[in-house]
């Protein structure tokens, strides 16, 4: 399903990113399997370090409505699907969807959100401060 996104990532990539994030397998209604998160936040995860220039493990840049969320290298697809799968489902006002890159996450954001408010939004989501 990866490779059909345009993610390219090994398996072993994949199974590190997946067991670092705590994914448990679970069975589908149709017999087949999906990985689910825990509950929490991304501190749970072992992410920690925010800049808003680049210089941290995590990071946050705004250019006219779009949010790049970069990631660790070398974990970024695992980590990725993390990140906006809790965007997605913390349903911020000023987002309106997020998108897995192989080393980002991109958050579409509304109009008229400022650079700095989308950063403190993301930031307060994305570590539950």
């Amino acid at each position: 399903m990866l490779a059909k996104q345009g993610c390219k990532v090994t398996q072993a990539t994949l199974s590190r990113d997946l067991k670092m994030m705590k994914a448990v397998r679970t069975p589908t209604p149709t017999g087949g399997y999906r990985y689910v998160l825990p509950e929490g936040n991304l501190e749970d995860y072992g992410l920690s370090g925010w800049s808003s220039t680049g210089n941290d493990s995590l990071s946050i840049e705004v250019t006219g409505n779009l949010a790049v969320i970069r990631t660790i290298p070398g974990h970024s697809i695992g980590i990725g699907i993390g990140i906006a799968k809790h965007l997605d489902s913390v349903q911020l006002p000023e987002v309106l969807t997020s998108i897995v890159c192989p080393a980002s996450v991109i958050a579409v954001l509304r109009e008229n959100v400022s650079k700095q408010h989308a950063i403190d939004v993301l930031k307060k989501a994305l570590m539950n401060t």
